[in-house]
């Protein structure tokens, strides 16, 4: 009977291969139920121990067990066998079935180039520099793997050696990489790679303003957006103001967006003031809401303005965004609709009777509506309002409440109500939403703009000045701001007890200076990262043709540098890996110059002959220089086979050849032997 003889991997190639398919699956491990990772390791270490022993690998129905039990395990995880994660995990099992049946040199190769993909897989959940810098050192050890097992499979490990060699390979191939990606013409919205992957987007704003809202969102650390100014100028931290939505639908303290704000608007704000060009990179949200500086009035990008002076999203992303928006400073002098007048002077029922009397008790005084605001922020500044983060639970009709009784509120709770209060008045008002301020990174010129910068604010109608920015939050007095706050960063009060701890924090200070220090270059790098190279699509693309002086992606001049630099590469690169000539020692180059000269006196040294029969020969035909020739053999065969020259010695014989040379020139006839 005829028994089937197995092959064997050798084990050193097989140790590269595994630690490079485990390498490989690694980063999925955040994105990927942990159960899945640990079975795809155990695949791996339960065949290396086969190979280690010499044992035969699975049986086909071994494998099918194992097979049906990764599915079930997969559909209970996942809760169906479709989508990404899902899609991910079969691929996992599958190369770890194949790992188990791995037998010959051809599924060796095929694995390798499996966990090539695998390691690419990882840029569908992230591409931050980190996770690109670990696929780069992975990408190397795969390669070394397919060298290792192509050519030095008997020479062991050797790890070092192995890597630095394929290193060196792999960098040979860096200047075309970036030359492609610089000039290869790229698809319309396309980054560095765009695939639609779930994303554990933020939360950020909603469609209604309730007590408390931004109280949450305060606490929250999250970077809602980055943005730096091209144009080098950065507002005042006064004028920080980012707007994301509008709400005109009253109900006290409770606010709603009106359902036509989602409606797109073709004619652009009449806005005033200075123009302030923003390129702002937007963290993943679930929402349609774009950030941009109050108040915005064009918008690149998969964004539309819609009614508020607002701009959205054409549709819900999960992916960072980036955009760049101009907006202007002044106010917004865009006419208002004798219909849309009644929607922001709109009272509902409900209001306390207290504060229709204030709001009478000025009326009296005043129709004027910039009066009328006048009056309503002093009273917040006359009267002992308190800024915290936890004023209590109000009810949508707590108006009355807060304004006479509790007094305590954050941002959204002033904003509220002083657009009430507007609206009682008879004065249109609206509440606006979005962020204000952002932390400066000292090393690039940009803004981080985090979910506890969340700020609401008010905007009112005044005739012949359009809508005016009025943010009642500034006319709380500095005293009454809680520690706590975002607000409190802007008055910064210091009491007595405080002024005799500050010697102590000292230290402390010290150590959150480099941390933070550390935070925001860190920040910065990444920030540079997604700028320049994730977001490196088809708009940026332009840009930098432009500055090349290429106006058409069909042009000569884009051909012509792709062909150079194609070119200039390959030749720099054949020059680095060119066959060098060996380089010859000094006492070699002495010698072969010595044996040229009595060549050409017509003593020619033979192939196969060395230096001693050499000069056992040439001091029989030249007796008369017998003692001059044998001073020069002996140190040439010192210096070539015994302990190093001195300089002195190779003075001596560049002496004795010079001494020989004028002796030869002497003879009349050249010596034939």
């Amino acid at each position: 009977m005829k028994t089937k003889s197995f092959y064997h991997l050798p084990l050193s190639s097989l140790q590269w291969l595994l630690t490079g398919l485990f390498l490989a699956a690694l980063p999925l491990w955040f994105q990927l139920k942990s159960a899945i990772i640990f079975s795809f390791l155990g695949c791996l270490v339960w065949r290396f121990i086969l190979e280690r022993n010499g044992l035969k690998c699975p049986g086909r129905w071994v494998r099918c067990g194992v097979g049906v039990i990764g599915v079930l395990i997969l559909y209970e995880i996942n809760g169906t066998l479709i989508g990404l994660e899902a899609g991910m995990g079969l691929l996992l099992l599958l190369i770890a079935l194949k790992v188990l049946e791995m037998r010959t040199e051809r599924e060796f190769m095929l694995l390798g180039f499996l966990a090539f993909f695998i390691l690419l897989t990882s840029l569908f959940f992230s591409q931050t520099l980190l996770v690109c810098l670990y696929v780069c050192a992975i990408f190397i050890v795969l390669t070394a793997t397919i060298v290792q097992f192509t050519g030095g499979a008997a020479d062991g490990l050797r790890m070092r050696p192995l890597l630095g060699y394929t290193a060196l390979l792999v960098a040979q191939t860096l200047p075309l990489v970036v030359l492609f990606f610089v000039f290869l013409p790229r698809m319309k919205g396309g980054g560095l790679l765009q695939i639609s992957k779930p994303k554990s987007a933020q939360s950020g704003m909603s469609e209604q303003i309730n007590p408390g809202s931004f109280a949450e969102l305060a606490q929250n650390d999250e970077v809602a957006f980055r943005v730096d100014f091209p144009d080098g100028a950065m507002p005042p931290y006064n004028e920080l103001y980012w707007r994301v939505a509008v709400f005109t639908d009253c109900h006290g303290l409770s606010w709603r967006a009106d359902k036509r704000e989602r409606q797109n608007i073709m004619a652009k704000p009449r806005l005033t003031g200075p123009l302030v060009t923003q390129r702002i990179s937007m963290e993943p949200h679930s929402g349609y809401w774009v950030y941009g500086l109050d108040r915005p009035l064009t918008g690149s990008g998969p964004v539309s303005m819609v009614t508020g002076n607002v701009l959205s999203l054409n549709a819900p992303t999960p992916d960072r965004v980036n955009i760049r928006v101009v907006s202007q400073l002044g106010n917004d002098h865009t006419p208002l609709l004798v219909k849309d007048r009644e929607i922001l002077t709109h009272v509902p029922p409900g209001i306390g009777p207290r504060s229709r009397d204030m709001v009478n008790s000025w009326l009296q005084k005043t129709r004027e509506p910039k009066e009328i605001v006048g009056l309503a922020l002093s009273m917040f500044r006359r009267e002992k309002f308190r800024y915290t983060l936890e004023p209590g639970v109000y009810s949508a009709e707590g108006l009355d409440e807060f304004l006479f009784d509790r007094k305590l509120g954050f941002c959204e709770h002033y904003a509220a109500a002083f657009a009430t209060l507007m609206r009682i008045a008879g004065v249109p008002a609206r509440m606006v939403a979005g962020y204000h301020g952002g932390e400066p990174n000292p090393f690039s010129d940009y803004l981080i703009v985090r979910q506890a910068d969340a700020h609401a604010w008010v905007e009112v109608w005044i005739e012949a000045e359009g809508w005016q920015r009025i943010d009642p939050v500034d006319s709380i007095n500095p005293l009454r701001v809680d520690p706590d706050t975002p607000l409190a960063s802007r008055f910064p009060v210091e009491t007595a007890s405080e002024n005799e701890n500050n010697a102590s924090r000292k230290g402390a200070n010290f150590l959150q200076g480099i941390l933070r220090g550390a935070r925001l270059g860190w920040d910065n790098v990444n920030f540079q990262w997604n700028l320049h190279i994730v977001s490196y699509d088809q708009e940026s693309q332009r840009d930098f043709y432009k500055v090349l002086g290429i106006r058409n992606l069909l042009s000569w001049r884009l051909a012509g540098i792709l062909l150079g630099g194609i070119l200039v590469v390959l030749g720099v690169v054949y020059f680095l890996v060119r066959q060098k000539p060996e380089k010859q020692e000094r006492s070699l180059i002495l010698y072969r110059k010595f044996c040229r000269l009595l060549a050409r006196h017509g003593f020619e040294r033979q192939a196969s002959e060395g230096p001693l029969d050499f000069a056992r020969r040439v001091r029989n035909h030249f007796p008369a220089h017998s003692e001059t020739l044998a001073a020069l053999f002996d140190l040439f065969i010192g210096w070539r086979y015994g302990n190093a020259a001195s300089r002195t010695q190779e003075r001596q014989i560049q002496l004795l050849l010079k001494e020989l040379r004028g002796t030869l020139r002497q003879m009349k006839t050249p010596i034939r032997v």
